[in-house]
């Protein structure tokens, strides 16, 4: 698993885990995936959230950040397992996974942001 970040997103994080780290040293970031809807009108929303560390997570850093991921969700998740944070309109960091990242370039095959 590969995660990488903007600055605004690295600090945003890093001084909400700060804030959680005075009750608990033990507490991580996770990539999990929220489903929106029923059935065939459902929508899949990837997001970022505080929670413990568990025997099947994968683990990674992100300029220093502890980011787990679960196993079974990465296996949901098509290859590779590339993730972006970026920053979204509401000003809170989001996640957007490699392929749909790819679906927004700036017509050189690179993300746009």
């Amino acid at each position: 698993m590969l995660v990488m970040a903007t600055g605004k997103a690295l600090d945003c994080l890093r001084r909400a885990l700060d804030r959680e780290w005075l009750e608990n040293l033990d507490i991580v970031l996770r990539i999990h995936i929220v489903r929106h809807g029923r059935h065939n009108s459902a929508v899949d929303e990837l997001r970022i959230g505080f929670d413990l560390r568990t025997g099947n997570d994968e683990a990674t850093t992100c300029g220093g950040l502890p980011i787990v991921a679960d196993r079974d969700f990465l296996d949901f998740v098509r290859e590779p397992h590339t993730f972006f944070i970026v920053m979204s309109q509401q000003g809170l960091p989001t996640v957007c996974h490699y392929t749909r990242a790819y679906m927004a370039t700036d017509g050189a095959g690179r993300p746009r942001f």
